[in-house]
């Protein structure tokens, strides 16, 4: 009997990248979306592609696929997705910034951030057994893409957007933060 052991054998339960997932969402969304929203100025843009590429992006990726082996299809879709997103939305910005591909085009850019909201709404959808922050971080991020969308052809309603955005962005750090306390401590905190 010849029998080979793998060299990492990975069970559903080993390691729990939620958190994780969570945080790189967070860091990443509220730091766009203190732009979005004009607390800071728009040239912030360059320290963030390099947090929104390796934290955000392949971060949420990285966690996203850790959740699949995990048996976690929501968590591996929504973290894949949203990583996913990250990537493509730092690249076209990288770029638009080294003139290397300009987009003039203001609906295809609308039309981008309106189906993430509607893709954010279907995932709210799917939200009903989840927890209370859980359904306020989707909500939140809905309506911040669908003002983002808006906001592609009126400054104010981008505003608008940013902030709402900064909202899902604090709320998904909570949501990180809970889970943690939650395995540290064995207790709940509020919205849980």
């Amino acid at each position: 009997m010849n029998q080979t052991l793998p060299l990492v054998k990975i069970e559903k339960h080993n390691f729990g990248t939620s958190p994780f997932g969570l945080f790189s969402f967070s860091v990443t969304t509220i730091m766009l979306m203190l732009i979005e929203s004009k607390i800071v100025s728009g040239d912030f843009i360059g320290q963030v592609v390099g947090l929104t590429i390796f934290y955000g992006g392949l971060g949420q990726l990285i966690a996203g696929l850790f959740e699949f082996v995990n048996k976690n299809n929501f968590t591996g879709t929504v973290f894949s997705s949203y990583g996913s997103f990250l990537l493509a939305f730092s690249f076209v910005n990288y770029m638009n910034k080294v003139g290397t591909y300009i987009s003039t085009d203001k609906r295809g850019e609308s039309i981008y951030l309106a189906t993430w909201g509607l893709f954010t709404l279907l995932m709210l959808s799917l939200t009903k057994k989840k927890s209370i922050i859980t359904k306020f971080v989707f909500l939140t991020l809905a309506l911040a893409f669908i003002f983002l969308s808006g906001g592609i052809y009126n400054d104010i309603i981008k505003q608008i957007g940013g902030y709402i955005g900064l909202i899902s962005g604090i709320s998904a750090g909570y949501l990180g933060y809970t889970e943690l306390y939650l395995e540290i401590y064995d207790s709940k905190l509020y919205g849980i």
